[in-house]
């Protein structure tokens, strides 16, 4: 449990304090995190920016071009009363399981939650984590750093060589944590939960604030679609290639009789 961090014979001062600060952390930082939701499952993802984006792992939207968003509702009410929102993906990072989102319609209370820096790391200290654990939502839990661990390397059942810089906790995550913010005392996001060890207990990695901010700052790569050949068998008109790239797209039509193409 949580007494494992701390001294055995705390004040009841300071255990107030620290029950008192966690509650404060928890309802500012609950904010900014949201409930992603695919028809695969629901994973959890950061608002970063007043723009609408959201940070969440790539496997929590793998195959999906959009998700569902879903924000805190008041106390504990059921999240069937929350308004649900639309977001694209924009920008994917399969080596780091990383993926930014950006919502279509920007709620008026948008809190987006503090990005930290590698300075703010430090092992031994304290780290929180909210997420939706096997479905519980705006599920929190605390723990602490137990060491970072650059370019580290992983697969989590995808058949993909993940490496990124990661962030080693005791902080208990689960299935469904998955693309929630791993935060400071002074709730600045330093990490992403993204996986746990089946083979240890208690061992949890975050992809660190390293690897975020060279995600973000990339330029989106994209793929070029497949071309396919419209069937025009059936529809009258001749086919053309108005952009010249080799295919015919598109259909001319002498509407007039005149000899000259007006459609």
């Amino acid at each position: 449990g949580l007494r494992n961090f701390g001294p055995n014979s705390a004040s009841p001062i300071k255990d107030l304090k620290t029950r008192g600060s966690a509650n404060n952390l928890f309802k500012a930082i609950s904010r900014s995190v949201v409930l992603v939701g695919t028809d695969d499952g629901v994973g959890t993802g950061s608002v970063i920016s007043n723009e609408g984006e959201i940070l969440t792992n790539w496997h929590v939207i793998k195959g999906y071009s959009s998700v569902v968003i879903i924000f805190k509702p008041p106390n504990f009410s059921d999240i069937s009363s929350s308004e649900k929102y639309t977001a694209d993906v924009i920008k994917v990072d399969e080596g780091k399981d990383l993926a930014l989102l950006r919502l279509r319609t920007i709620p008026y209370n948008l809190k987006p939650i503090l990005l930290g820096r590698i300075a703010d790391i430090e092992v031994a200290m304290d780290v929180h984590a909210v997420g939706h654990p096997k479905g519980n939502f705006w599920t929190y839990t605390k723990g602490v750093v137990s060491q970072v661990t650059p370019k580290f390397q992983w697969t989590i059942g995808d058949n993909i060589q993940h490496t990124a810089d990661v962030i080693l906790t005791q902080t208990p995550i689960n299935p469904g944590n998955s693309g929630g913010p791993l935060v400071t005392d002074e709730q600045k996001l330093i990490g992403i939960n993204s996986f746990v060890d089946p083979e240890a207990q208690g061992l949890n990695y975050a992809v660190a604030i390293t690897s975020i901010e060279e995600f973000l700052r990339q330029v989106p790569q994209y793929k070029e679609g497949e071309k396919i050949e419209p069937n025009f068998s059936d529809v009258d008109g001749d086919p053309v290639d108005l952009d010249e790239d080799g295919h015919n797209e598109s259909l001319a039509r002498d509407t007039d009789g005149n000899g000259i193409y007006d459609t």
